[in-house]
């Protein structure tokens, strides 16, 4: 796409500093569980050490068959500020019932919350500081600390782990950044703290296809209200077998995929493209025009995956022969 063409410095009118004094902002967290007794009461007491406490913080349950459900109805009984639980009927999956949850939301800026990390006691404190002091931003997020089951300290960060320099990559101009945001996943959702704003009128549905926190980021995107970044650690975030999505002890020691799971997550990604579009055209362009932009963008995604779809069934010399000659015509 032309980068003459992309959106500067405009802000939507959603995003401006409010006239609500900051020490009136108000917090909700949006948290979800299914089956987490094993950490949950963990989590809570770190939620309860909290030296900012939230507003409001909603529980959105996916049918667990444990004893969540007890030890939420325990916390929401002893708890100092009002908690609502909401227990699915049926199983929605994460993504769902994390719509669910935000949408429920009824603070200015809203934290998301796994059911199995530990929070530093400053985590709320110091995002919404990073918030309003980024009056343009749309999100806030931090790194995190790797633990394991037991709750040991795991040798490297969070960031470490994704390799990526995520302050540098939201500081880069909106095409580049958009690029690499529509690609990867790169912003956990435990670490977050986001504007209710975005969310009233944009977020749902997400599409199945999609997860929520990689959707909410380029929400973010397509709006130009871009995140920001602080490098402490305000999260203890927990690998687990258990664990249904998110950072999984296999990152550790990657595998080189095969043929065939290349071939499935390439049909997945083409799949989050088409729903993508479909978002953009449907409910953000008609009263966001602005947006328009990010179709031509999504559409040249597009072309670049059909064109590694094909390279994917090259034999190796001749991937090999293209990937030195796409190099060489890069530098050149």
């Amino acid at each position: 796409m032309n980068k003459s063409d992309l959106p500067g410095d405009a802000k939507h009118a959603f995003v401006q500093q409010r006239a609500t004094p900051a020490a009136s902002r108000t917090i909700s967290i949006a948290m979800c569980t299914y089956n987490g007794d094993r950490f949950l009461r963990e989590q809570s007491e770190s939620i309860l050490n909290q030296t900012r406490l939230p507003d409001h913080l909603i529980v959105c349950d996916d049918g667990s068959t444990d004893t969540t459900r007890s030890l939420l109805e325990q916390f929401a009984r002893k708890s100092p500020f009002p908690v609502e639980l909401r227990f699915n009927s049926r199983n929605l999956g994460v993504t769902r019932n994390f719509e669910q949850a935000l949408m429920a939301c009824r603070s200015d800026f809203i934290a998301l919350c796994d059911q199995d990390d530990l929070w530093h006691p400053r985590k709320l404190e110091r995002l919404t500081e990073v918030l309003e002091a980024n009056p343009q931003a749309g999100f806030a997020c931090s790194n995190a600390e790797l633990i394991d089951h037991r709750g040991r300290t795991l040798p490297r960060t969070l960031w470490d782990v994704q390799k990526v320099n995520l302050p540098f990559l939201l500081e880069q101009s909106p095409g580049n950044r958009f690029d690499y945001l529509v690609r990867s996943n790169c912003v956990t959702g435990a670490t977050m703290m986001l504007r209710k704003e975005i969310l009233w009128k944009y977020l749902a549905p997400i599409p199945a296809s999609w997860i929520h926190d990689h959707w909410l980021v380029l929400l973010c995107e397509v709006l130009n209200v871009t995140g920001c970044t602080t490098t402490e650690v305000l999260t203890k975030y927990r690998l687990h077998s258990g664990q249904t999505i998110g950072l999984k002890y296999h990152k550790w020691f990657p595998k080189r995929a095969s043929v065939a799971e290349k071939k499935v997550r390439f049909e997945q990604r083409a799949q989050r493209y088409v729903d993508l579009l479909e978002h953009l055209q449907q409910r953000i362009v008609p009263e966001f025009p602005e947006a328009a932009i990010w179709i031509n963008a999504v559409q040249c995604a597009q072309q670049k995956l059909d064109e590694r779809v094909q390279q994917a069934e090259w034999p190796w010399w001749r991937r090999e022969w293209y990937r030195r000659w796409d190099s060489h015509r890069r530098v050149a």
